[in-house]
């Protein structure tokens, strides 16, 4: 099976081609990081299996052989791979210098297909916050999953700008700012109540 890939690229770009996701998805599981496939479109991105938020290595290694040629990927942000991502939504690259006013530097950033800005922390139990300060376009991610470098994007590649997959191993944490830090945590349904749950919560 392959995952639909959105665009036509450059033929410079050599990260992708015939078992990229493969290539990419032993990368990653090196540093403890289970990766997915995704595909990109017009619409939007989703994740190409099911039960990616809990997946764990060895399942994202059984992926790699399904689909091997796949030419964009993910991770689950969050506990599973100790990751949260900032999510700078804005191509102007000024945006990277207020992500890392408001918290902090990472060794890891990256230019993602739509030519905005992210980087890597080390998960310290953060939640998943789109649009957390009205006057920043920034999302802090420790939830829900993040398109991964170097996959294909709608319009360009996803490319490290700075680090490598290496920095993955000594990530910092995050310093979350105190009007993020005093934000409500989603609660969690307990286990066998949900359908009850989500019929309480359409009510």
């Amino acid at each position: 099976m392959f995952c639909d890939v959105w665009g036509k690229f450059s033929p410079r770009r050599r990260a992708w081609g015939r078992h990229m996701f493969t290539t990419w998805q032993r990368e990653y599981a090196k540093h403890g990081v289970s990766t997915f496939p995704v595909t990109i479109t017009a619409d939007g991105k989703k994740p190409c299996v099911r039960n990616y938020l809990t997946m764990g290595l060895r399942a994202s290694s059984q992926l790699a052989l399904k689909w091997p040629d796949a030419q964009s990927f993910g991770f689950s942000c969050g506990r599973q791979n100790r990751l949260t991502i900032i999510d700078m939504d804005d191509t102007d690259p000024k945006i990277i210098a207020e992500g890392e006013r408001l918290f902090g530097t990472s060794p890891l950033l990256w230019r993602t297909g739509s030519g905005k800005f992210a980087m890597a922390f080390r998960h310290n139990g953060e939640g998943r916050h789109i649009r957390p300060m009205s006057s920043v376009p920034i999302d802090l991610l420790g939830g829900g999953f993040c398109v991964a470098p170097p996959s294909a994007g709608a319009t360009r590649p996803y490319e490290i700008i700075r680090g490598t997959l290496e920095d993955l191993d000594n990530l910092p944490f995050a310093r979350i700012p105190n009007e993020i830090a005093a934000l409500p945590r989603p609660s969690r349904v307990p286990i066998g109540q949900r359908n009850e749950s989500l019929l309480r919560h359409c009510r």
